[in-house]
Order: C-alpha cells, then sequence, then structure tokens
C-alpha cells in the first residue's frame, strides 16, 4: 500500500508541476500578446489623425528601446483594448477615447509645434520605427 500511495503522490505533484508550468507560460504569452507587432498595425487607424506623425514619432522615441515602448503602451488600457478589437470603426473610437483620457488627465507631450497625447506619441513611436 504504501509504495502505491507513494507513486500516487509523486504522479500528482508531477501533474502539479506540469500544470504550473503550462499557466506559467500561458501568462506570459498573454502578457506579450498585448502588444505584438502583429496587432501594432490595429492602431495605424489613429495615425491619420496625428498631425506629422513620423516627425512626433522620431522625436519621442529618441533614446527608448521597443519594449519601453510596448511596457507605456501596456499602461494605456484603451490602447490595449484596440488592439483586439477586429472591427476599424470601433478600434477608431478606442483609440480617440483613450486620447481624450490622456488630455483630460494632462497626460500631453509638446512634441515640434504640436500638444499631442502620449498616447499619440507612443503610436506614432512604435509606427515610425
Amino acid at each position: 500500500m504504501s509504495s502505491r500511495r507513494a507513486f500516487l503522490v509523486s504522479l500528482a505533484g508531477l501533474c502539479g508541476l506540469g500544470v504550473a508550468g503550462a499557466l506559467g507560460s500561458l501568462r506570459y504569452c498573454a502578457r506579450r500578446s498585448t502588444a505584438t507587432a502583429a496587432r501594432l498595425d490595429r492602431l495605424d487607424v489613429a495615425l491619420e489623425r496625428i498631425h506629422a506623425p513620423r516627425t512626433i514619432g522620431r522625436a519621442y522615441r529618441a533614446g527608448m528601446d521597443e519594449p519601453s515602448l510596448l511596457a507605456q503602451l501596456a499602461e494605456k488600457p484603451g490602447l490595449a483594448s484596440a488592439m483586439e478589437i477586429d472591427c476599424p470603426a470601433t478600434r477608431s473610437v478606442a483609440i480617440a477615447e483613450q486620447i481624450r483620457s490622456d488630455f483630460r488627465d494632462g497626460d500631453v507631450r509638446i512634441e515640434g509645434r504640436w500638444v499631442v497625447s502620449r498616447s499619440e506619441c507612443i503610436i506614432a513611436a512604435l509606427r515610425s520605427a
């Protein structure tokens, strides 16, 4: 009996480790999938509303690497959720709401001659690379 019990306990422990490892890898994938290059093109609808997006993007990007820009993108719930929306019109509305929220909260920057929200800066910087 004790060898059977030891076997079952060992088997349960191995299964638990396997499940924990799988959940850990899924959590990592979920974090990475919120701002992948394949989904960044979904933010392009915002570029039409930004004056001089390349200039603003390059100025904001100066000295920043892509991982830090992606981290800033993840801090903006409206942008992160917009990348998951399939309908371009609905996505545009979600992005516009995040931009309005930035202005309302004073999260703006002066880049060149333009006063732009930090969300617009992040989008322009990621797409100007």
